[in-house]
């Protein structure tokens, strides 16, 4: 998260929390599949929500319903 408010991402905490639950995400599934393509796929997806973050486009780092933060 502090590594994305100095970047000047307007919703660090956002983009934290989406970058921790893919790579937990693909941690625990590239085992089980036997293959690399979960964090393969997570890869990508970092990548964009990265560019979206950087670039402003909020529509892909903000939440559209609410979700509770991970931490409480």
């Amino acid at each position: 998260e502090a590594l994305a408010r100095e970047a000047g991402v307007v919703q660090p905490r956002v983009l934290a929390e989406r970058l921790v639950l893919l790579i937990a995400g693909a941690s625990a599934i590239s085992p089980l599949n036997g293959s690399d393509a979960a964090t393969d796929v997570a890869s990508a997806a970092a990548t964009e929500f990265l560019n979206a973050a950087l670039h402003g486009r909020p529509h892909l780092t903000t939440h559209t319903t609410h979700t509770p933060h991970l931490n409480g």
